[in-house]
């Protein structure tokens, strides 16, 4: 039986997107967000930025990500995967947010971009051993 494993997000690129090809030809498009949350503190609000990882597996995301720039707002939907690897003897993990549907923000041409009727690929056939 599977558990509850879902995540909704919205927050800003921290940078620019970056698409790695592998050799049979998918794609996985990488980028960071920063999420802001707030909290009282004495008399005063207080904000936290929170930095998350993520992957969007799929094909021909190029046009995408010429969208995805630092600072772009986006909403994404997706579940948290643990990647594990190992360097030089040493195990390594990192929690990745393993992207199922993105929406990009509105820019000023009031335009945006839905990839959530795109079919993304299934992300057993991409490479477990990739540290990000």
């Amino acid at each position: 039986m599977n558990d509850i494993n879902v995540t909704t997000l919205q927050g800003r690129l921290t940078a620019d997107a970056t698409i790695k090809q592998f050799d049979n030809g998918n794609q996985v498009l990488q980028f960071s967000i920063a999420v802001n949350t707030s909290f009282k503190k004495g008399e005063e609000w207080v904000d936290y930025p929170n930095f998350f990882s993520c992957k969007y597996y799929g094909k021909s995301l190029e046009k995408l990500n010429e969208r995805l720039k630092k600072g772009k707002e986006v909403t994404l939907v997706g579940h948290l995967k643990q990647d594990r690897w190992e360097k030089d003897g040493q195990k390594n993990s990192a929690v990745v947010v393993e992207v199922e549907k993105l929406r990009v923000a509105l820019d000023k041409s009031g335009s945006s971009s839905d990839t959530s009727s795109e079919t993304s690929s299934d992300p057993s056939e991409f490479p477990e051993d990739i540290p990000f």
